[in-house]
């Protein structure tokens, strides 16, 4: 469960967003650790960003510098841990609950954990375009990112296109590419340097236009792609990379008027 720091912990085990997970584990050891200790512990993921997920210590041993070794004071080994899912985390800090891990059966009994997202300021949406980035942050690595907006003028998209850009660190101004199509900003966070592609769909309407973009030759590991209109090039496209895209729908209607309901679909991959 991520839920809104206090500030109140060590440097550096608050996110970026001065957010806290809070673990709840269900192993017996290390809730016997913490009852013995008499207050709660700070923990790290085992597993390093765009490495294979660890199930056993040399797993680990394999992914991590010496310097970083260096900083173990006891391995505790039992053996080769079962292939298990991800534990389901759910940043709680936003305006709707987000699934950050996990797969959707895992959250169907929860109800309000949909996938449509109540925004009811550009904060908001910025902040959900910020979390997006976090939540695929090891497929950029690995694949590369593709968003695809679509919803009527001033719903949003030019907003949240400019959200993943300030998640990135990229400080420069960044106009909606109405006329040129496309605009390109070059990032440098967490030690990957990559490329933003920010594309406005709107005036293509022909096969030829959409090609001469070639967006299938820029979707590569550390590159990330925005399309706004995306329904106006989707069928422009092919399919296997139509496929790869996270679509968000700023067109849906909502019965409170101080929000913005934005529908979110999952990559199909």
């Amino acid at each position: 469960m991520v839920s809104q720091g206090k500030q109140r912990v060590a440097k550096g085990v608050e996110s970026e967003f001065q957010t806290l997970g809070i673990r709840i584990p269900a192993y017996r050891l290390v809730t016997e650790i913490v009852k013995s200790f008499g207050r709660g512990i700070t923990s790290t993921s085992a597993n390093i960003s765009d490495q294979r997920r660890p199930y056993q210590i040399a797993d680990i041993l394999e992914t991590t510098s010496p310097q970083q070794q260096q900083l173990i004071d006891c391995i505790l080994d039992v053996g080769k841990l079962a292939k298990n899912e991800p534990s389901l985390v759910i940043d709680t800090t936003l305006e709707t609950p987000l699934v950050m891990r996990g797969q959707q059966k895992q959250v169907a009994t929860l109800g309000t954990f949909a996938e449509d997202f109540n925004s009811r300021s550009v904060a908001d949406t910025e902040a959900l375009a910020s979390r997006l980035l976090l939540k695929y942050w090891n497929r950029l690595g690995q694949k590369g990112l593709l968003f695809g907006l679509n919803g009527p003028l001033g719903m949003g998209k030019s907003v949240f296109a400019r959200g993943l850009g300030r998640a990135l660190g990229i400080a420069q101004a960044m106009p909606s590419p109405t006329y040129s199509y496309m605009n390109e900003y070059q990032y440098e966070k967490n030690a990957k340097v990559g490329k933003f592609y920010h594309v406005d769909a709107w005036k293509i309407d022909r096969v030829e236009e959409a090609q001469f973009l070639e967006l299938e030759k820029l979707l590569a590991p550390n590159q990330i792609i925005v399309v706004e209109w995306w329904q106006q090039i989707a069928q422009f496209l092919p399919q296997e990379l139509s496929r790869q895209a996270i679509l968000l729908d700023f067109s849906a209607r909502q019965e409170n008027p101080e929000f913005r309901k934005i529908h979110i679909q999952e990559a199909k991959e």
